[in-house]
């Protein structure tokens, strides 16, 4: 059984929401009394120190083997099906490295949410939906683009083959079984 099924299992998992959503309220009282300009470039520092962190973590765990959130996620799964006192010294053993990657994939995006949050309750984007007529278009338009259908990637040439375009012609299949037309360069007519 691994770690999701554990978790799964009746038994709370580590990083509950209600932590995050205490400290970032916390860190929100500070832009209480800030004016919107600040509220929205601290909002803007979150996202981008959110990326930033994310960039920072996918480059660090691409330079060897990752056992994901948990350093030994064996001796977590153990720990958990254990009793009450090894649940607990298992999850503050995964505390630290669980903790550090909920703050760079959650907290610094739901803070700058948060954030933007404020401010439009601010202006009252739900209060008077028809005073922000420009705004609501815009998320219109911007969730439907965000949720149109990806473009069709063409599939990989096989291993030990190269797609390039010099010798494209040679390679070229038209198949026009089920979508017309398409062309795979590095398919043998």
């Amino acid at each position: 059984m691994n770690l999701t099924a554990s978790c799964a299992a009746s038994r709370p998992c580590i990083g509950d929401i209600l932590l995050a959503y205490a400290v970032l309220g916390v860190g929100l009282l500070f832009f209480v009394s800030r004016s919107n300009r600040t509220t929205l470039i601290g909002a803007a520092i979150a996202f981008a120190g959110g990326i930033f962190l994310l960039v920072a973590a996918v480059l660090s765990a691409s330079n060897g083997p990752s056992t994901g959130i948990v350093a030994d996620p064996a001796a977590l799964d153990t720990a958990l099906r254990g009793g009450f006192v090894d649940a607990a010294i298992g999850r503050l053993d995964a505390l630290p490295s669980v903790f550090a990657t909920l703050v760079v994939l959650n907290w610094f995006p739901a803070f700058g949410m948060f954030l933007l949050g404020l401010v439009a309750g601010r202006r009252g984007v739900l209060a008077q939906p028809q005073a922000h007529t420009r705004l609501w278009r815009g998320l219109l338009v911007g969730t439907i683009v965000a949720l149109r259908p990806p473009a069709r990637i063409p599939p990989a040439p096989p291993a030990g083959r190269s797609c390039s375009p010099a010798d494209d012609q040679a390679r070229v299949v038209v198949d026009t079984s089920r979508h017309g037309p398409q062309r795979h360069g590095w398919e043998r007519p």
